[in-house]
């Protein structure tokens, strides 16, 4: 069986070679800073000014088990990007937003598409998950499923850093062959 360093490897490399988190060119259009009211990188206190009817998910496992990852949702919440009432899911690391999950519900996927391109123009990577990308932002989108995620790149390397590096071998084990 491969060691958690290979698998770690392999998992890191097939991240970064995917359609949905490689890097192409920048897109033309500003990049997105945020989500109706949340802005990436604000800390959990400006968030909950901003959401104060915002409902605390049970936080995601990350690999050193520690909860630095925490998450909240609003329920049909409106904003200026799709039309009707989308939930949002916002998604913290070291008490900073990294990520918005919008889940658009009830819109149909060829609306979802349109009203992204008329915000951020046509897709560089297109196909089932079109996604832009920016120097700082990244935004991947599945219309037929109906959510798409907006990130910030940076909260996202060390969120993948800690997520998939391997742990320290114990001592007991370092000198065995």
């Amino acid at each position: 069986m491969p060691s958690r360093r290979v698998f770690s490897f392999i998992a890191a490399v097939w991240l970064c070679s995917c359609p949905a988190f490689a890097d192409s060119d920048p897109q033309q259009t500003p990049a997105p800073t945020g989500w109706a009211q949340a802005q990436l990188g604000m800390s959990l206190e400006e968030f909950r000014q901003a959401y104060p009817g915002s409902q605390e998910l049970p936080p995601l496992p990350d690999a050193k088990g520690d909860g630095r990852g925490r998450r909240f949702v609003v329920w049909k919440a409106n904003d200026n990007i799709l039309p009707g009432p989308v939930d949002l899911e916002f998604r913290f690391w070291n008490g900073r937003l990294w990520m918005i999950l919008v889940y658009a519900n009830d819109l149909p996927a060829h609306e979802m598409q349109a009203a992204l391109e008329r915000r951020f123009g046509p897709p560089p990577i297109s196909g089932e998950k079109p996604s832009w990308l920016w120097p700082s932002t990244k935004l991947v989108s599945e219309p037929a499923k109906r959510w798409l995620a907006i990130f910030d790149r940076r909260l996202a390397s060390q969120v993948q850093e800690a997520t998939f590096a391997p742990s320290p071998i114990p001592q007991r084990h370092r000198n065995r062959k």
